[in-house]
């Protein structure tokens, strides 16, 4: 069961493995990182930008400094961090493994339409290795 591990810290505002999803679902939505990058100039591609910048503008826009984690130059992850009511807080952790500088990898999220199962394009989904050579964001 989800609930015996994983969002245990959130009931029990979040009763049930349902709710938790939704719940995330929702956040991710909310708290669009991408957009967010975008929309403060930074996108992905091959520039290096600084990453003390790239967290001020996530902070800016949700309200509190967020975590970032990187593989080598690229930023790997950034997260969002909540308190159990779901309130946006500052993350304790530090940019972890994140040098001055990151790129940020082109981003494919898994709503996008080329992952559409209706769709009779090319269906093999080999090279996807489960590996997060995007940014994951919840």
């Amino acid at each position: 069961m989800l609930l015996e591990k994983h969002g245990t810290c959130s009931y029990p505002n979040i009763p049930d493995e349902g709710t938790y999803f939704s719940v995330g679902l929702n956040l991710h939505q909310k708290y669009d990182i991408s957009k967010i990058l975008s929309d403060a100039g930074f996108v992905p591609g091959n520039k290096r930008y600084k990453t003390s910048e790239m967290k001020e503008a996530v902070a800016d826009a949700v309200g509190g400094l967020p975590a970032f984690s990187c593989k080598g130059q690229l930023v790997d992850e950034i997260w969002v961090c909540l308190t159990k009511d779901l309130k946006v807080r500052d993350c304790g952790m530090p940019a972890k493994s994140c040098g001055t500088y990151a790129e940020i990898p082109p981003f494919r999220s898994s709503f996008d339409s080329e992952d559409d199962p209706e769709d009779s394009g090319n269906s093999d989904n080999s090279s996807d290795s489960g590996d997060s050579d995007g940014i994951s964001v919840l």
